[in-house]
Parts: structure tokens; C-alpha cells; sequence
């Protein structure tokens, strides 16, 4: 009998907060277009970056602006 192993999940590293918070403002107005826009940035600062922007581009083409701020909320420290 042969198993198969599940694919390797991707890690997601996340930007530093600094790359986030044009981001988050976006996503604070709930601007669809500047969040793409944004995200499509972070994207090319790094490959390693893809997995998280992935993770925010699904949430944006469902419309789960709430997510995405709670997402960002967590990697951006409060003062």
C-alpha cells in the first residue's frame, strides 16, 4: 500500500509592522482597491511574503475586510 504525503504547508512569514500599516489604513476604510494595491507591493518586496499575501488576497476577493484588519491588528503593535 503506497501513502501519500500531504504537501508541505507553506510557512507564512509576515512583513514588519512598517510594510503593514498602509495596509491596515486601507483596509480600515475598507478600500478593496488600495488593498490590492498594497498587498500586490508587499508581494514584490520579498518572495517569502507570498504566502501571507495569499492568505490576504483570498480574504479580500470574499469581501472579509473585518478579517484582514483583525489579521493585521495582530502583527501591528498598539500604543
Amino acid at each position: 500500500m503506497t501513502r501519500k504525503l500531504a504537501p508541505a504547508v507553506a510557512e507564512i512569514v509576515v512583513p514588519h509592522a512598517s510594510e503593514l500599516m498602509t495596509l491596515y489604513e486601507a483596509a480600515q476604510r475598507c478600500d478593496i482597491g488600495d488593498i490590492q494595491a498594497e498587498i500586490h507591493r508587499i508581494k514584490q518586496l520579498d518572495p517569502k511574503y507570498i504566502p501571507f499575501v495569499e492568505q490576504i488576497l483570498i480574504l479580500t476577493d470574499e469581501f472579509e475586510i473585518e478579517a484582514i484588519t483583525h489579521l493585521l491588528q495582530a502583527h501591528i503593535p498598539t500604543s
